[in-house]
């Protein structure tokens, strides 16, 4: 047989014409087996290709779990995330860069829907056996840490990833003193968001001053948080 007409087969690289070629044998005494054709470089390449495309389950479950974080706690870990060093996200860095799809730096539900559901029941790499379209609008929602946000950013997955994850010890240490820049041994919400940046911020500017009041302001800490609660706030096991 021969690739025709051309036109149809132009788009085809030459890995794949020769896997085509390599199983259309008439007798199947000649045929590749499974475990042949399986080191076909075509076929790894596409493997390889899926792989490194599919979203870590470990991520999807951060994701999962978030939307039944307190929003204070979602606050906090959004900070947090501004304290941590390039080397310590860079895995997360690529996770999130398989859900921007667009490169624009902010995931849409659309694309989030294609990562997490794309393709078909049957492709390993795909949830959708696992998930329905609407949990994923609930993941969606649950990201925008602001009913304004049409998209989630970088700092609101990080913060996703960091509630569940927890921070260690050290790093609990280095964000709550850069947040108490002034090392008073307490931070406020003023504090955050001289870290954070009221730019960063101004939307959500009114609502986190209406949350830090109900959550925090009416605790026995009052206004404010020492470094013994801001750990517990933090840590895996919190209810907050």
């Amino acid at each position: 047989f021969s690739f025709e007409p051309k036109e149809y087969w132009s788009h085809v690289s030459e890995d794949a014409k020769e896997f085509i070629s390599m199983i259309l044998v008439a007798n199947p005494n000649n045929r590749p087996n499974a475990e042949e054709c399986q080191k076909s470089k075509w076929l790894q390449e596409w493997a390889n290709k899926g792989e490194s495309q599919a979203l870590s389950p470990n991520v999807l479950n951060a994701l999962r779990s978030f939307r039944g974080v307190s929003d204070l706690r979602k606050l906090l870990c959004e900070v947090i995330g501004f304290t941590l060093l390039p080397e310590q996200i860079t895995d997360l860095r690529k996770e999130f860069e398989k859900l921007d799809v667009e490169q624009t730096g902010e995931i849409s539900l659309e694309n989030l829907k294609k990562v997490i559901l794309g393709g078909s029941k049957g492709n390993p790499f795909s949830f959708r056996n696992r998930l329905k379209e609407d949990e994923v609008e609930e993941i969606f929602n649950s990201l925008r840490l602001h009913q304004a946000d049409t998209s989630i950013h970088w700092h609101h997955f990080l913060a996703a990833e960091l509630s569940e994850s927890g921070v260690d010890e050290r790093n609990t240490r280095l964000a709550f003193d850069r947040i108490d820049h002034d090392r008073k041994g307490y931070i406020t919400l003023e504090d955050v968001m001289g870290l954070v940046g009221k730019k960063s911020l101004r939307r959500r500017q009114i609502s986190y001053k209406i949350l830090w009041g109900e959550q925090i302001g009416g605790s026995k800490c009052g206004s404010q948080i020492d470094y013994e609660t801001f750990a517990k706030m933090m840590s895996p096991e919190s209810l907050l």
